[in-house]
């Protein structure tokens, strides 16, 4: 590594950049804009995973970029079903505990 620092100091431009390129390696992925429909709901979920096959079908966007797109849709999807079932949860300790009362 001091060999190559000392090279890079001595303008070496291929030393100086494998330097860098160990500070800071390079960004693995970039972002890929792509048009998505709004998603308001998770029924919008639909509209927008079909749209995304259907770019990587056509080559818009590689296999690996519709995984982490979609990736992020289950995500949300599990969200919505976590705070469903937080919901229903909350509703069933609310009657539960109405039902201790005493009449």
């Amino acid at each position: 590594m001091r060999s190559m620092v000392s090279e890079a100091k001595d303008g070496n431009m291929t030393a100086a950049k494998a330097i860098l390129d160990r500070l800071v390696p390079p960004r693995k992925s970039s972002p890929t804009p792509i048009e998505i429909p709004e998603i308001a709901e998770v029924s919008d979920l639909e509209t927008a995973l079909f749209k995304v096959a259907n770019d990587m079908a056509t080559g818009e966007i590689t296999p690996e970029e519709a995984s982490a797109i979609t990736g992020v849709f289950a995500n949300h999807v599990r969200l919505h079903e976590t705070l469903k079932i937080e919901d229903r949860l909350a509703q069933l300790e609310e009657k539960m505990n109405g039902n201790d009362r005493p009449n």
